[in-house]
């Protein structure tokens, strides 16, 4: 097992998306903290990698949606991101 600068920290993320200007844009900011705990020395900061990827995953999904819904005026299935006739 090795350990290369481990470090604790707080990291500011910041998101928006917008929606061609046409409506306000959606923004997301929190903080991040980075630690040296026990998951952080056995190599598990996978965990928050997965957990920060799923969370942006789902705002970009929420995000498409909302927008096939207010802007291209879809309905029913056709509201989900990536789904083609």
């Amino acid at each position: 097992m090795s350990i290369f600068f481990l470090q604790t920290g707080l990291a500011d993320v910041h998101v928006e998306i917008s929606f061609s200007n046409q409506f306000y844009p959606a923004d997301f900011a929190f903080t991040y903290e980075c630690g040296m705990g026990a998951a952080s020395v056995g190599g598990g900061g996978g965990m928050g990698f997965g957990t920060m990827t799923l969370l942006l995953l789902l705002g970009f999904w929420g995000g498409g949606c909302a927008y096939n819904y207010q802007v291209l005026q879809k309905r029913g299935e056709e509201i989900i991101p990536g789904i083609r006739e």
